[in-house]
């Protein structure tokens, strides 16, 4: 209906006919000023009832339009803002990884954001305690735990790169596949 350009002009054609039709098959209809005015009030009316249902239908046809293209719109949002949150977790294993390189002395805030970010990325491989996912954070949860405000050791440093090359890759394919997603 809200494609219905000339819907009104339609109605009102098949209106002018029905009243055409009305006058020739009862013509006491415009006996007298007052008949004709009142029958023609009534006509009028009528149409005008038509004219609200159509309008009406036509409001609803585009609000729910409108419904849908906020709910995608807000879709889209939701996953940008996820890609946003992936992009800053890869960023702050990258600086973590850099860290690593040099003095081998952890970030406490910064794993602590890793862990909360890589967490809700995989909030549905959490609860699975076999999925890398899990396995992932408990060994950067234990290497955190562990390592307070001291260096690593070589064997601990080299353990802690692969688990966040690991969560790395993760990252980058979970990135991938959202953005895949979003150009369909």
């Amino acid at each position: 209906m809200t494609g219905g350009k000339y819907i009104h002009v339609v109605y009102f054609l098949v209106c002018m006919v029905i009243v055409g039709i009305c006058l020739y098959r009862f013509p006491l209809l415009l006996r007298g000023e007052q008949v004709a005015f009142s029958n023609v009030s009534g006509f009028a009316t009528l149409y005008g009832v038509g004219f609200a249902i159509i309008e009406t239908f036509r409001a609803r046809a585009a609000s729910q339009e409108a419904k849908a293209a906020a709910s995608e719109a807000s879709r889209k949002i939701v996953k940008l803002h996820q890609v946003k949150d992936v992009a800053k977790c890869q960023m702050l294993i990258q600086e973590e990884l850099q860290d690593l390189e040099g003095s081998k002395i952890l970030s406490m805030a910064r794993i602590t954001k890793i862990l909360e970010l890589y967490t809700a990325e995989f909030s549905d491989k959490y609860e699975d305690e076999t999925s890398a996912q899990r396995i992932n954070i408990a060994a950067l949860q234990s290497h955190s735990v562990f390592s307070g405000a001291k260096p690593l050791s070589i064997r601990a440093a080299n353990d802690l790169r692969k688990t966040l090359m690991k969560m790395l890759a993760d990252l980058s394919t979970a990135a991938t596949r959202k953005l895949a997603e979003e150009s369909r």
